[in-house]
């Protein structure tokens, strides 16, 4: 009996290793498209009010996802930038250090004055979002997110 189980992990492992498991191509843009954005706002939890301007997106297709965002936020309050719950942004703070992001030109948080954290989301995804206060009412946002 236990031969008739091995087939379906013998079928899978077979489209793994022969690539007929397409999960799209790989972007990189500072020109996010609207489909782009709604899927960051859903996924990283992003409260729709909020006026955002991307000015980067990257995604890395496969079995896991990975995203990269950057963008400018109508507001200098991060608390209102966020769906709470599960993003609490009282958890974020000051000195953090953004570990990881690619070497993407448009990527590029500061080395220091960002302030952030990193947050377990629903359905096993995780995300560091951290934020520059730009003195004139905006956040400059950079987001890292993905699944595992």
């Amino acid at each position: 009996m236990t031969k008739y189980y091995a087939w379906p992990a013998i079928i899978i492992g077979a489209l793994l290793l022969s690539g007929c498991l397409d999960f799209g191509p790989n972007i990189s843009t500072t020109k996010p498209t609207a489909e782009h954005v709604k899927y960051c706002r859903s996924e990283m939890y992003l409260n729709p009010q909020i006026i955002i301007e991307p000015q980067g997106f990257k995604l890395l297709s496969g079995i896991d996802r990975y995203v990269e965002f950057k963008f400018v936020a109508h507001t200098n309050d991060v608390s209102k930038l966020f769906l709470s719950p599960p993003v609490d942004a009282l958890l974020m703070q000051p000195n953090y250090v953004f570990n990881g992001g690619s070497d993407e030109v448009w990527w590029d948080p500061p080395s220091s004055g960002l302030i952030g954290a990193n947050y377990n989301l629903p359905n096993v995804r995780f995300m560091k979002a951290a934020y520059v206060d730009n003195g004139d009412g905006t956040l400059t946002v950079y987001i890292i997110w993905h699944e595992t």
